[in-house]
């Protein structure tokens, strides 16, 4: 692993030792008060599965798995937080296989790509937003020089469509019908231009 990959850091007895930063990292509530708890009539958490999988696309380097306690949301079951980025997003009654391999594939393909997409139709009926971030995406707003890398990249070197909008509903609109558009019509990312920030926007 390269040397920029890691962050020297004090530790509070004085001893400096060098953290691997991780590009992702990947939390399942799989023994809190509710989540995988059957003996209460709630679906498993498939802990064994996520396990084989995250070992068998060999993701340690990059990405953290952690099979957790209590994450929050308690009102619902089999709750997983993917922070990528610094971004969080929640997904709830993650209960299956294929439901983990949806996951996976979509980490690998943000990971492949250097960069946040847009969440596959097939995991958006799971997601739902936990933390206030100010915007209906409950994304959190990454740095401004991201969002220039972001935009350039998908300008320039992604063919499609971008859709620039200062209204959330918009996007939230976009996210609900792009799965259903027609096969070979061309990939839509949008972009919440109130996330923009600086003038040079």
């Amino acid at each position: 692993m390269a040397t920029r990959d890691r962050t020297r850091v004090a530790r509070p007895d004085g001893k400096q030792v060098y953290l691997l930063r991780k590009r992702a990292h990947l939390l399942v509530c799989a023994k809190g008060c509710c989540c995988g708890r059957t003996d209460r009539g709630y679906p498993a958490v498939p802990v064994d599965f996520y396990k084989k999988e995250y070992a068998r696309r060999k993701l340690r380097a990059r990405v953290q798995l952690t099979m957790s306690g209590c994450v929050g949301p308690c009102p619902l079951l089999n709750v997983a937080l993917l922070v990528f980025d610094g971004r969080p997003l929640w997904f709830q009654a993650i209960n299956s296989e294929p439901q983990i391999l949806r996951l996976f594939d979509y980490l690998e393909a943000m990971l492949a790509a250097d960069g946040f997409l847009p969440i596959p139709s097939e995991l958006l009926e799971y997601r739902f937003d936990y933390y206030l971030w100010g915007g209906a995406d409950g994304l959190a707003p990454p740095p401004a020089a991201a969002i220039h890398h972001d935009v350039t990249k998908t300008v320039s070197n992604r063919p499609g469509i971008l859709l620039l909008s200062h209204a959330d509903t918009d996007l939230t609109t976009l996210r609900e019908v792009v799965g259903d558009l027609p096969t070979g019509f061309p990939p839509v990312v949008g972009l919440g231009l109130s996330k923009l920030l600086g003038d040079e926007y």
